[in-house]
């Protein structure tokens, strides 16, 4: 795709506004060029006595700047007061925005491993981009280290999103952003991991998802359970593998584990069990009801220490990070 088609100036992610963005349905940058040269100057006017001298603007900044070219000098027996300038040429918009690390990785403008200006339903976040590890071009999303009574914002809610302009996991926090329409409209896969990203987990998301269902724990568990499930292969970084399970909900379906998720189970019930690479990211917390669901402790199907993987059991508080890709 050629860079003009690519260009979209998207005037409500601009600081000044940045309002919220529906329904992207195509990769988009903003160009990352310096401030624009501004304009002519204006004409002199004419006068009584002298010649008309003529300023001109300085030079453009943000999408209107001011005239660089010095205006005309009056005309007539007598100058007149010099005309100032007249509008400025458009300026620079501003730093290169994307949708997500893979849109970087595709349009090829940089490989680096930093947080990147990533465009979310909220706006801009800087984002860390993992750019080398199994192919790179992948968004850190969230993060958690520790339990969190998080059902309800837990990767649909922007949360302490400034832990994530880095890969290392911030202690006893949450942090994510609401990473929903990226996953159901610009990812295909999720990955779990640890800080270092020499410890992780990875599948492929759930056919058939939609921005409505999609880690949507407050349609109960009821219709969770009731969803469709569909097997899947969770594919590990020693190459290891593990036959496991998801719905269009993304979230575990057992009723007493809280509905977790990221989730793949290892059955269609929704059971944990330990030492295997089937993961969910507990979302309630022990002895709490919430959407129908409840949690006796054993929905924490996730990696508890930066190098035990995978986890030894069901009920220890997580340390991981959530990609997109």
């Amino acid at each position: 795709m050629g860079r003009t088609r690519r260009l979209a100036i998207l005037l409500s992610l601009l600081p000044a506004g940045c309002a919220a963005i529906a329904g992207l349905d195509d990769e988009f940058i903003v160009g990352d060029t310096s401030a624009g040269v501004g304009g002519p100057g204006g004409t002199g006017g004419g006068g009584t006595t002298g010649q008309g001298g003529a300023t001109g603007g300085s030079t453009g900044t943000g999408s209107t700047g001011t005239g660089t070219a010095a205006g005309a000098g009056g005309t007539g027996a007598g100058g007149g007061t010099a005309g100032g300038g007249a509008h400025g040429g458009a300026g620079g918009f501003g730093p290169t925005m994307y949708t997500s690390c893979q849109d970087v990785v595709s349009i090829g403008r940089d490989t680096g491993c930093h947080a990147y200006p990533i465009a979310t339903p909220s706006g801009l976040e800087q984002l860390y981009c993992d750019m080398t590890v199994d192919g790179g071009g992948w968004t850190l999303v969230a993060q958690i280290s520790g339990k969190f009574d998080n059902y309800d914002s837990w990767l649909r809610a922007d949360v302490a999103t400034a832990n994530l302009a880095t890969a290392a996991i911030e202690s006893g926090t949450d942090s994510c952003i609401n990473a929903v329409p990226m996953a159901v409209q610009r990812a295909s896969e999720i990955r779990l991991s640890n800080s270092a990203i020499d410890r992780w987990v990875k599948w492929t998301l759930a056919p058939g998802r939609t921005v409505s269902t999609w880690w949507n724990h407050a349609a109960g568990y009821a219709t969770i359970e009731a969803a469709a499930d569909s097997a899947v292969t969770v594919h590990a970084h020693d190459g290891s593998t593990g036959a496991c399970y998801q719905n269009v909900y993304g979230i575990m379906p057992w009723d007493l584990h809280g509905g977790s998720y990221p989730s793949a189970p290892r059955n269609e019930a929704g059971n944990t069990s330990p030492d295997d690479w089937c993961m969910a990211v507990g979302v309630m917390l022990e002895d709490t009801n919430a959407n129908g669901f409840g949690q006796n402790n054993n929905g924490w199907d996730a990696p508890s220490a930066e190098s035990t993987w995978p986890n030894g059991d069901y009920s220890s508080p997580p340390i991981v990070s959530v990609w997109l890709r």
